[in-house]
């Protein structure tokens, strides 16, 4: 979802760009914060986010459709793993 980054790597984040435009939590009168994000933060994390897949499932897939990207997983996951 964050092209292979953690969440806080992203770009509104690091800008600093809210859904609502008045600049939260960065701008938040009763709780102020000097607080900034980049790279480095988590390094764990961040090796870990950008070795990750997302596999998504269809609220429509059938039992069968699962079998069958569970089994193409398994497929990819041994041919890059052996």
């Amino acid at each position: 979802m964050y092209n292979g980054r953690p969440v806080y790597l992203n770009a509104a984040v690091i800008a600093r760009r809210t859904a609502s435009g008045k600049g939260g939590p960065w701008a938040c009168a009763e709780h102020p914060t000097d607080r900034s994000y980049g790279p480095g933060l988590c390094p764990r994390t961040e090796a870990l986010v950008a070795r990750s897949v997302i596999v998504p499932v269809g609220v429509a897939y059938q039992a069968r459709d699962c079998a069958d990207v569970a089994r193409a997983v398994r497929k990819v996951a041994c041919g890059l793993l052996t």
